[in-house]
């Protein structure tokens, strides 16, 4: 295996002072990332895993396995696959989208959309008094993951790591085969990964007497295919609009420092800070290239904002309490087959570490 490199446009947001300014202000500037993306053989890829069903036209799809997961070929509109080559030039270039995908290099990072993107310059262009803080560096390692997610075949293809099919379910909704391609599935419906076939139609008969649909898949290599179940649940209830709801009700209630730690979690679950997340972005939630979240800060998330509509909150604010009951029943509504397919299916999968109670010492009895 060898790595092509290449130079990559990112963008970054600085806290600056400008010249003739006395107070910080946020300003997104450009930067360059030199990024290896790797390459491999077409002998080298396996089917791994083959999908079509009664939905989407019978469409048939092949994810290919390599180096411990699924990967699909970047395509046009027509589906057919681009040429590797023209995709490293846009994203080179800068291009904002392409082969029916946004470039994921201009989306490493909190909320900054293109237009300020397309008018931003190098920090060294524009004259300042001072620079408080930056997220430079942090960008410049997600657009690291990002390129790791890429791998040039020397057939001239270029593929693009998967999140793999899911199973997806709903009320009045058989569970039938979808596939999101690179981001994980969201939305109002259960989504179980490809091979938890007994999970779902378990979870689709008990909730809404659903079962199976005939969507046709075959598994020819299962150990290829990542399990994304455990983050897919658990952004399922800290959702945005979730999030939302946490910061508007906390605010001077007695739940303040507790949601301020659930948000923390929810945000990661994104990669993205949960101020951002709360102000009801949906251009891209998730942000490419952050450390995915650990099953530590899954389990944070979710309970935090269980514990946070189980009733106990108060508010000096009688309308405010009367907002909050309004929609902790919402809530009970809405995401209670979500809290279920949490507690029976994904909570005892998490390796969460169990870290040993804070005693102190034992008296074993001895003395001086």
């Amino acid at each position: 295996m060898t790595v092509e490199r290449i130079r990559v446009p990112i963008p970054y947001v600085a806290h600056v002072v400008p010249r003739g300014a006395r107070k910080p202000r946020p300003v997104c500037f450009r930067t360059e990332a030199v990024v290896g993306v790797r390459t491999a053989a077409a002998s080298q890829l396996d089917v791994a895993v083959v999908t079509g069903g009664e939905r989407g036209g019978n469409r048939r799809r092949e994810y290919l396995g390599y180096e411990g997961g699924l990967w699909l070929a970047c395509v046009d509109g027509s589906d057919r696959p681009v040429d590797g080559r023209v995709i490293l030039g846009a994203i080179a270039d800068g291009i904002s989208y392409f082969a029916r995908m946004p470039n994921p290099f201009l989306q490493v990072g909190p909320d900054v959309r293109l237009p300020d993107f397309g008018a931003a310059c190098p920090i060294d262009d524009m004259a300042l008094r001072r620079i408080e803080a930056d997220d430079r560096e942090d960008r410049l390692a997600r657009a690291a993951r990002v390129a790791d997610d890429f791998l040039l075949v020397d057939d001239g293809r270029i593929l693009r790591r998967s999140v793999g099919p899911f199973w997806m379910c709903g009320a009045g909704i058989r569970p039938f085969i979808v596939s999101p391609e690179w981001e994980l599935p969201t939305g109002p419906h259960a989504h179980f990964g490809i091979t938890r076939d007994a999970e779902v139609r378990e979870f689709g008969m008990a909730e809404w007497g659903v079962d199976l649909s005939d969507d046709f898949h075959e598994i020819r290599e299962p150990g290829f295919i990542p399990d994304l179940d455990g983050i897919v649940a658990a952004r399922a209830i800290a959702n945005f609009q979730v999030i939302q709801w946490l910061t508007q009700l906390s605010g001077g209630g007695t739940a303040d420092g507790s949601v301020s730690e659930t948000l923390k979690a929810a945000g990661r679950l994104y990669g993205r800070d949960h101020a951002e997340l709360a102000k009801g972005l949906s251009s891209y939630p998730a942000c490419p290239g952050a450390p995915p979240a650990t099953p530590e800060e899954m389990v944070a998330a979710v309970e935090g904002v269980r514990t946070f509509f189980d009733g106990g909150f108060e508010h000096r604010n009688s309308a405010h309490r009367g907002a909050y009951e309004t929609i902790r029943r919402l809530f009970e509504k809405s995401y209670a087959a979500a809290l279920v397919r949490w507690d029976v299916y994904e909570r005892d999968r998490l390796a969460v570490a169990e870290v040993a109670p804070d005693l102190p010492p034992p008296d074993l009895g001895l003395r001086p």
